[in-house]
């Protein structure tokens, strides 16, 4: 595995790894660079009539910076986006001026491309307590070696949005603090805003992670790989976390604040 995080100067041995892996992930089609296009993408919208209404308490700073706690009432897009994803190889999520609110992870199937429109706002609603978008079969390797015929999800494509778990203060977490890929934290070792485990020929491009407790970008047992242009903003955790096993992987152009907390 290559990060690639920094200038380096012309003739730096460094530059041979990396074309070569450029050149193994261009082989087996993965697009680096230019985003994908949502021409052919079927649009959330179409989805609307599966959204839910949904009434909550966020705990948020105030000018002053002490807590507040507010009463929210918004859409729940879980269900519909889910079945647009399910329904379609390519979704697109449209900007709009209220976030999108999410009550579940996205589950991401192999060959499916999830493209947010830029300003596009992720919340996941307080209490889920899970990541918000995640392949289909996660399998993280944390508990050992793995079976040499596991078949991991492939083809998947994460573009574009900004994405928080509602962690709006270094000590509040609105109830969304491991980020599992499910309630029942089925899959040790895998955690995140968005999880990535058990996967071959996955991109993450032009994404914003704000205030989120978990992971930015959690990848494991991931083969064929890039993240790059994702910047994080007031970040409680590592940014971009990679476990084994990984190979071939190209991490680049990533900005912002990150932190930790016990």
């Amino acid at each position: 595995m290559l990060l690639t995080t920094a200038a380096r100067g012309e003739g730096d041995p460094a530059d041979e790894p990396a074309a070569a892996i450029t050149t193994h992930l261009r082989a087996g089609g993965i697009r680096m660079g230019a985003p994908v296009s949502a021409e052919g993408a079927a649009s959330a919208d179409n989805y609307r009539h599966l959204v839910t209404q949904g009434e909550w308490e966020e705990r948020r700073p105030d000018e002053a910076g002490e807590m507040k706690t507010l009463a929210v009432r918004g859409e729940l897009w879980s269900a519909a986006l889910q079945a647009a994803l399910d329904a379609h190889r390519k979704v697109f999520i449209p900007a709009r001026p209220e976030p999108y609110y999410l009550d579940a992870p996205l589950i991401l199937s192999s060959g499916r491309t999830l493209i947010l429109a830029p300003g596009t706002q992720m919340r996941l609603r307080p209490g889920t307590n899970t990541c918000m978008v995640r392949n289909a079969h996660p399998v993280s390797g944390w508990g050992g070696p793995l079976p040499t015929d596991l078949q991991p999800d492939s083809d998947i494509t994460i573009q574009g949005g900004i994405w928080t778990d509602l962690a709006t203060a270094p000590w509040e977490s609105n109830g969304n603090g491991r980020g599992a890929v499910d309630p029942q934290g089925s899959v040790p070792g895998a955690y995140g805003v968005i999880v990535l485990s058990n996967v071959a020929r996955v991109v993450v491009r032009d994404v914003t992670i704000a205030q989120s407790r978990p992971f930015g970008v959690h990848l494991s047992n991931v083969r064929d790989f890039v993240v790059e242009n994702v910047r994080f903003e007031d970040h409680r955790r590592d940014g971009v976390h990679i476990n084994g096993p990984a190979a071939y992987g190209i991490v680049r152009n990533i900005s912002g604040v990150t932190g930790g907390v016990e």
